[in-house]
């Protein structure tokens, strides 16, 4: 009579099953579960084996987590370290643009002896001043010779290098004070805790009061410490960092990350965009900066190309006169509420600016004097760039107006 099988895998029959079930008991053990066999003895029967399989368990991610953490316990104070607040980064590049402007300051001493002797013939009193062409020489070989003299090296070595602790010092000065009030914030919330209290807001430490307090007067000596050597390395007699390179963007950043350490930062500047009156005054600040190079460092009466020079200076003049009129005509409005400039009279006037603007910028940099790109050679772009940019948006404002 044949067997069959019942669902569980087993002989109907008394015959010895050939049909082995498993079941899953756990999470890790596997067992052959064999049914015994019949009571009645005819058949001898062995005991059924088990055997056991280890199941490999696949890491979670709480296992995971862990053991990254164990893993980056040794590097996590090296990086902190490394990470710098929002408030410390303007301080930090002030920190670096110092460095930076002292190495270049390293580079360029100068290594020819200070005075000259210029033998003039009776003919070359007529033409230049023994003192202009004097200094017109010495500024050449600032420029094109060796580097700074004396009494202008020692200043750059002192620029750079008190730059680099005034800045590296308010950083360290900063870390300490959080520290410091970090590990009071901890005691006292663990007080708290034991006392069943609600946390608390923590105390600030004594020193970071302090820094808080003078912060303003720490930025504002930063400011100046960084615009005076700006002016004097960039628009003085020496002219050796007057020209792009590496102390000219040095010095350029020093004094734009003075200016960020009071809180200026890319997007104000991009809402001032928004503003005409910002427009025309970056139109203002360009026309003084071109005026400062056309006047200082090589005497007028030496000068070359003087007739473009002299364009470029009276228009200069015109773009402050007309952004004095319209910072004028906005202070009144604001305090009187009168109205402001009228826009069609602004844009005729603009327009014409930013027509002389652009025959500046040309005949300045194709011509001279400002052959290579410096102060100068930005400053006749970047008027032909705000007046441009203050006739279009006095040209929307005149639509609005007549609509």
């Amino acid at each position: 009579m044949p067997r069959t099988k019942s669902k569980k895998g087993k002989a109907d029959s008394g015959d010895k099953p050939d049909v082995v079930s498993s079941s899953f008991h756990d999470d890790n053990v596997w067992e052959d579960d064999v049914e015994p066999p019949p009571s009645d003895g005819e058949e001898d029967c062995e005991e059924p084996s088990v055997e056991i399989y280890e199941v490999e368990k696949e890491p979670s991610e709480a296992d995971d987590e862990e053991g990254s953490a164990k893993g980056n316990s040794g590097g996590l104070s090296g990086v902190a370290a490394l990470e710098f607040s929002p408030d410390e980064l303007p301080m930090l590049g002030y920190t670096i643009a110092s460095f930076v402007f002292f190495l270049a300051a390293v580079t360029r001493r100068q290594k020819t002896p200070r005075s000259m002797d210029l033998d003039f013939g009776p003919d070359d009193d007529s033409l230049f001043e023994e003192e202009d062409l004097t200094d017109y020489l010495c500024g050449s070989i600032g420029v094109y010779g060796n580097g700074l003299p004396s009494g202008y090296f020692a200043y750059a070595l002192c620029l750079g290098i008190f730059g680099v602790l005034m800045g590296a010092g308010v950083i360290f000065w900063s870390r300490i004070s959080a520290n410091k009030s970090g590990d009071r914030a901890v005691e006292e919330n663990s007080d708290a805790s034991e006392d069943g209290k609600d946390e608390e807001e923590p105390t600030r430490s004594q020193s970071e009061d302090v820094l808080n307090k003078y912060r303003w007067l720490v930025n504002g000596f930063l400011l100046l410490w960084a615009s005076i050597g700006w002016a004097v390395f960039t628009l003085g007699r020496s002219e050796v960092f007057a020209y792009t390179g590496n102390g000219f963007f040095a010095l350029w950043a020093m004094l734009l990350c003075a200016v960020w350490n009071f809180g200026i930062t890319p997007d104000d500047l991009v809402k001032q965009y928004e503003n005409t009156d910002s427009v025309v005054y970056g139109l203002v600040a360009t026309s003084v900066v071109t005026i400062v190079e056309l006047t200082a460092g090589v005497s007028w009466g030496i000068r070359s190309n003087k007739g473009i020079a002299a364009y470029a200076l009276a228009v200069s003049v015109i773009s402050i006169v007309f952004g004095l009129v319209t910072a004028g005509f906005s202070v009144m409005a604001a305090r009187n509420g009168t109205d402001k400039l009228n826009a069609k009279i602004g844009f005729w006037i603009v327009l014409v600016v930013f027509v002389m603007s652009i025959i500046s910028a040309f005949l300045t940099t194709f011509i001279g004097p400002f052959y290579t790109t410096g102060n100068g050679y930005f400053a006749v772009w970047g008027s032909a760039l705000f007046s441009g940019l203050a006739c279009s948006k006095l040209r929307k404002e005149m639509q609005l107006d007549m609509a």
